[in-house]
């Protein structure tokens, strides 16, 4: 597997009152979007996805989605970690019809597929840990958040 140095990773915080999950999915993509790591086409794929294959996870006290795409949407491999102010609804992964509450979106932007899995892996065992969300949660600014997470994503990798 290749080092997290290989992806692009960019910490965000949304204060904004998001009206829905594709409201929450279009304005993360946005951020990938205006840094020219995808193709204009992303922002539609990914809502596409997430409504045919939920990706949202829920842990005890929180919950995540990971919303991603096919790779021909992608320009340079890249992670968005958008800190929700109001959590949204998204349908969890792999459960027809059942909803939580997202805290953290991780948007993943991969071009290798083989990365795809080995990221979804490090990202999960990342968000097993509660201490390590909480400090994520309490976070005041994007520089802040994307530091932490680089090396969280690190100790999984």
């Amino acid at each position: 597997m290749t080092s997290e140095s290989d992806i692009k990773i960019i910490g965000r915080k949304t204060d904004e009152k998001l009206k829905d999950n594709n409201d929450a999915l279009e304005k993360t993509a946005q951020i990938l979007l205006d840094e020219g790591l995808v193709k204009d086409s992303y922002i539609e794929a990914i809502k596409e996805r997430e409504k045919a294959f939920p990706t949202a996870l829920e842990f005890e006290n929180y919950s995540i989605a990971i919303p991603h795409t096919d790779p021909y949407h992608v320009n340079s491999e890249a992670m968005v970690v958008n800190i929700l102010e109001k959590s949204v609804k998204f349908e969890q992964m792999a459960t027809e019809g059942l909803y939580t509450d997202v805290d953290i979106i991780v948007m993943l932007a991969i071009k290798n597929k083989e990365k795809q899995v080995p990221y979804l892996k490090a990202l999960i065992e990342t968000f097993q840990d509660k201490e390590k969300v909480n400090t994520l949660l309490e976070s005041e600014n994007n520089d802040i958040i994307e530091e932490r997470f680089k090396n969280y994503l690190k100790e999984s990798i």
